[in-house]
């Protein structure tokens, strides 16, 4: 009879290991779903100090915009507002260590970017052609006197950027390009469409590529002002993504 007990714990004992091991292992199993791919990669060990505390401040804006992004959505319409709390956080030309760049490493200020497109991809596409696409050519390739005119009120984003590349008929092949700049008094004279340019209806200053038939056609950036007379942006309307740029 103590033999029978005996085995019958031993029974019960083993059926609630198993239980609580399938218990444990649901909870692990809840633990992981709940973490996002950035947590799970342990991604936040990578950053800098300054980075941590960017992103926070980045993640919190969105968050606490997310309900009044709506009707912007709707709208297709650039949610200024949101764009000025941006601005607020210092983050124009991140990588840029001088003229008010915040001097971050690449991985931070990507990272901004993800935390943006968590909530707007639209609004982080807007900043992202900013700083990436049309702060950057101007301080990387730039000379001395163009940085210094150009990036303080573009890097406080007091004046926005954008990039002219892409073309009706050739996308964004750049060995297609047909819009040509020609050298005249005074400066360029340069003629040509440009398609999907994010920002260009916004923007103060838009990076034109063009080829220079001054130079045999070499594909050269310039810089051209907005107000600049023959400058001309039409919004796409109806898109179905990336509706406000």
């Amino acid at each position: 009879y103590q033999r029978r007990v005996h085995g019958e714990m031993n029974n019960s004992m083993s059926r609630l290991s198993m239980l609580s091991a399938h218990v444990s292992a649901q909870q692990t199993k809840r633990q992981h779903q709940n973490l996002s791919v950035w947590d799970s990669l342990k991604m936040d060990e990578y950053l800098s100090p300054k980075g941590k505390e960017l992103t926070a401040q980045v993640r919190d804006v969105m968050e606490s915009s997310e309900q009044d992004l709506i009707p912007y959505l709707r709208r297709a319409e650039l949610p200024t507002f949101l764009i000025e709390k941006i601005k607020q956080l210092r983050i124009g030309g991140p990588t840029i260590k001088d003229h008010g760049g915040a001097g971050l490493p690449t991985l931070d200020a990507n990272v901004l970017l993800f935390e943006m497109a968590k909530i707007d991809a639209s609004v982080a596409t807007f900043i992202l052609v900013h700083n990436c696409l049309g702060v950057a050519p101007i301080d990387l390739l730039g000379n001395e006197e163009q940085r210094a005119r150009l990036l303080p009120a573009t890097i406080s984003m007091d004046k926005i950027c954008c990039f002219g590349l892409t073309e009706p008929d050739f996308g964004s092949d750049a060995t297609g390009l047909q819009t040509t700049a020609k050298k005249v008094q005074g400066g360029y004279l340069i003629n040509g469409h440009k398609r999907w340019i994010g920002n260009a209806d916004v923007c103060a200053y838009c990076v034109v590529w063009a080829r220079n038939e001054s130079e045999g056609g070499k594909i050269q950036g310039f810089v051209v002002e907005s107000s600049t007379p023959g400058y001309t942006p039409r919004k796409i309307e109806n898109k179905l993504a990336l509706t406000c740029v």
